[in-house]
């Protein structure tokens, strides 16, 4: 809703403040490099980290749920529906529902990839610093399909626009 911002940085700390307040509402701590976090809703908050583990953290309850997924670098997660949109270090993405289980998963190739979900939830563009951008029907049963592949350039940022046209950065 804007009234909460969530920071995280690479020391593993993740903070998420109320624009009304001056104090954190919450501190938490993973044990390495945090890469993304994504409001799950108005009382959760989703964390990724180089420690290999993706979190949901109750901002109005105890301690972190257990983390949902673990083994490997997360680069990026994004909220997706009533769902979550995750990408790995080893050439996946994930969509996983919010209590950790997968319910598909895709093959990209391998590297740092950045997610951006359209508005509704229902598509994601996932695009690498190898040069590759993919589109993802999450409502579908495939995996990802590329729409760009071999490009001279990295791709470090992609999104939907409001119109519905994909937006990658170079």
């Amino acid at each position: 809703d804007g009234s909460r911002v969530a920071l995280a940085n690479i020391s593993g700390q993740v903070q998420v403040s109320d624009l009304d307040r001056d104090r954190p509402l919450r501190l938490a701590v993973h044990s390495a490099q945090v890469s993304c976090v994504a409001f799950a809703g108005p009382d959760r908050l989703v964390s990724a980290s180089w420690d290999g583990t993706a979190r949901v953290w109750e901002l109005q309850g105890p301690d972190s749920v257990v983390p949902f997924i673990r083994g490997e670098r997360m680069p990026d997660i994004a909220k997706a529906g009533q769902g979550l949109v995750v990408g790995t270090g080893s050439g996946e993405v994930r969509l996983c529902d919010l209590e950790g289980a997968e319910l598909r998963r895709g093959a990209i190739d391998a590297g740092w990839c950045n997610i951006g979900v359209a508005p509704g939830g229902a598509k994601a563009v996932i695009c690498t610093a190898s040069g590759f951008a993919y589109t993802w029907d999450l409502q579908g049963t495939g995996g990802p399909v590329a729409i760009v592949s071999d490009s001279s350039e990295s791709f470090w940022g992609c999104d939907f626009l409001a119109d519905g046209r994909i937006l990658l950065l170079c």
